[in-house]
């Protein structure tokens, strides 16, 4: 009798019930399966595993029965510790068999009656979950129906409303259709990059284009989508983890334009701040070895400085060998070798980055040490940055002697003796020396030089935050980059100078629409220009104001239509990761400015009459020097209660607010008339009913 093969699960049924987990190699199966049982019936559990050596890539995989048991997982347990990992898992809906965007789990399509509006489906399902929108289209195969597409605020709700439907409803989810871009909404210096999707001779239309993209592993699939959905013309967008530290990810545009522009506006972008992404062409190939791809997609970040050491070894050295080599000098944030494209065998050259400062420190001593399994030794130096010119040489070194003094801030009453005394601690001081601030007298400036590069570091590291140490730049450097800064800005052309970030050399037109910007203050001029740059027809950004938690600042479009653009796909992005920009129009921006401030002595907004009730009277207002807002006005006449509505006459600066009883309307015209809302000036009267006469009524003011 032969034995009954085990039933193997639908992957792909229920649709988004199966999760992607991104967890560390000590994790089991077993482990993965008894974390995840309190949020459903777990069908299938998979830990992926390497071919050669059997052991666990950090990659699992987790099957749902159902699918609002997935949503509820993917919503609770992101961000969670499994025992014995201390590293937080990343859990998001796994794409590996069915191909999808992160917002059609959001979206149902059901059958309904015709005789069913909109707000009646919305009603129906809003008893099981939140509904953000619905929209009816007549259904075309069965005549006297409707197909209504349904938005939902959660995945989890999404989840519940297609379990528990109608058997009528024929739930199911619903793909989101990529949006047409207009070629009037583009700027003309763009218009080069997004061309209508006109059609060609053989009545085909242009061909979607790929685009690869290499980024932090850190990165989850919606905040790539996010980053890419900002240029017109995304498709797809799906992003596949292997356990390392960088992730790969596939972009799709619906043509060769946008995909072009995204690879300008979006390559070496740093997102997270500190990771550079990297934009090629979906058939570029990509690096063969992880430690390849690490070197050349990812750069290393230069916090803390100095904390990235460069090494000359054999070509034979492995990752695995230098990580053993220098763990005992601290934490290591990363480890490269440099590989041959072509042949995958190493260069003799390696980076080796500490998540301090320190620990480099006591990596340079290293030097002229070898490294288990080689007979050379090993040649140990502080890297260069980075942020260097391409033609300059990547292996030059920093000199250690250079960095023996740092920069502190102190209270103008301590001594020179009492300094010394206090980082003494951390080594020998030989030299103290304080320098007056001439903008706070209340405290000074110290420069304390130590014996070692050891000592400087440990010093920065533990003293008093207050202090805001830093290492002090050699003056022959800091005058030759001063040099260089020169040099660079005069040999910048004309059609480049745009990113000197002044809008002084771009006068405001009338066409020009501004958005005030409030975000992290991690990010600066540059980082802020890049982002809203992205988005097409930005004419300048500036900084306003800083503080200590955010900045605000101003970026100025061609026209509404693509500054909306801005508003609707920047607003809300998480830049830096964990914090979310606010992005808002000039005059709404005031407007809430106003509503707190200027309003708010006339008591808190009350809600609006129906439309229904008789007007018993009306108020007739003037705005000088030119109209606002309804918004604005509706929101101070309802402080008064009784409001049935305000408008506008159309292309007037007059208009009229209607109450449902004499005691609000007087009370609205007595408070509102003379009062000034931003640079607007009410003129409020009482609207006498025309009575024949040729001349009407008016108030004393």
């Amino acid at each position: 009798m032969t034995q009954e093969q085990p039933t193997v699960p639908d992957l792909n049924s229920p649709p988004f019930s199966r999760l992607f987990v991104l967890c560390g190699r000590q994790i089991t199966a077993g482990a993965l399966e008894q974390f995840f049982a309190p949020y459903g019936t777990v069908e299938q559990c998979h830990i992926v595993q390497d071919q050669a050596t059997g052991q666990s890539k950090g990659i699992g995989f987790v099957k749902f029965a159902k699918t609002s048991q997935a949503a509820r997982a993917l919503k609770e347990a992101d961000g969670k510790h499994i025992d014995p990992e201390p590293k937080p898992i990343k859990v998001e809906i796994a794409s590996s068999t069915v191909e999808s965007k992160p917002l059609d789990c959001l979206r149902l399509k059901v059958k309904c009656a015709a005789e069913l509006d909109g707000e009646a489906v919305k009603t129906e399902f809003g008893k099981i979950s939140a509904v953000n929108s619905v929209q009816l289209v007549p259904d075309k195969k069965s005549p006297g129906n409707n197909v209504a597409y349904l938005t939902f605020e959660s995945f989890l709700d999404a989840a519940l409303a297609y379990e528990t439907a109608k058997p009528e409803h024929k739930a199911k989810f619903a793909k989101i259709k990529p949006r047409k871009v207009s070629l009037e909404s583009q700027p003309q210096e763009t218009r080069g990059f997004f061309r209508p999707m006109t059609r060609r001779r053989s009545s085909a239309l242009l061909p979607p284009t790929k685009l690869t993209v290499l980024c932090s592993s850190t990165l989850t699939q919606n905040q790539i989508w996010r980053l890419f959905d900002i240029i017109p013309g995304l498709m797809n967008c799906s992003i596949s983890h292997d356990g390392g530290s960088v992730s790969s990810a596939t972009v799709t545009y619906n043509n060769t334009q946008s995909a072009k522009y995204a690879r300008e506006k979006l390559h070496k972008f740093e997102y997270p701040i500190g990771e550079k992404i990297v934009v090629r062409d979906g058939t570029s190939s990509l690096p063969r070895t992880m430690s390849e791809s690490s070197a050349r997609s990812k750069e290393i970040s230069e916090e803390p400085p100095m904390s990235r050491l460069f090494i000359i070894c054999g070509k034979q050295i492995t990752r695995d060998q230098l990580m053993k080599h220098f763990e005992a000098d601290g934490s290591i944030e990363e480890c490269v070798v440099i590989t041959d494209r072509k042949t995958g065998q190493g260069k003799g050259v390696a980076y080796v980055k500490f998540t301090k400062t320190s620990s480099a420190a006591r990596g340079l001593r290293k030097n002229g040490t070898i490294v288990e399994g080689d007979t050379r030794p090993i040649k140990v130096m502080i890297s260069a940055s980075y942020n260097r010119d391409k033609s300059s040489d990547p292996s030059a070194d920093v000199n250690e002697n250079h960095f023996l003094r740092l920069f502190a801030i102190v209270p103008s009453n301590r001594t020179e003796n009492q300094l010394k005394e206090e980082f003494g601690s951390f080594g020998t001081v030989t030299q103290v020396r304080l320098v007056p601030d001439k903008k706070n007298e209340k405290q000074c400036a110290a420069y304390i030089k130590f014996t070692s590069f050891l000592e400087t570091a440990l010093a920065i590291e533990n003293c008093n935050p207050q202090h805001k140490a830093k290492f002090c730049v050699p003056r022959n450097k800091l005058q030759q980059e001063r040099e260089q800064q020169k040099t660079q800005v005069k040999a910048v052309e004309p059609t480049h100078r745009k990113r000197s970030h002044s809008p002084d050399r771009f006068p405001a037109q009338r066409s020009d629409t501004k958005l005030v910007v409030i975000c992290s203050n991690q990010l600066n001029q540059d980082r802020l220009w890049r982002l809203f740059d992205i988005s097409p027809g930005m004419k300048y950004c500036n900084i306003i104001t800083a503080n200590e938690i955010n900045i605000t600042a101003t970026a100025v479009y061609s026209n509404r239509e693509e500054a909306q653009r801005a508003v609707d796909k920047i607003h809300g992005l998480e830049y830096p990761i964990g914090e979310r920009i606010i992005v808002r129009f000039e005059e709404e921006f005031k407007e809430e400015i106003i509503s707190k401030d200027a309003l708010s002595q006339l008591g808190p907004p009350k809600p609006l009459v129906s439309d229904m009730v008789p007007c018993v009277k009306k108020a007739f207002f003037i705005c000088m020097p030119e109209a606002i807002s309804v918004k604005l006005l509706t929101d101070a006449f309802c402080r008064f209660g009784d409001l049935i509505r305000v408008y506008i006459v159309p292309g007037k600066r007059h208009g009229y607010a209607e109450f449902a009883s004499d005691i609000a309307a007087n009370r609205a015209i007595q408070q509102l008339h003379g009062m000034h809302l931003g640079e607007c000036r009410l003129k409020v009267l009482e609207c006498a009913e025309y009575t024949g006469d040729s001349k009407r009524s008016r108030m004393e003011h």
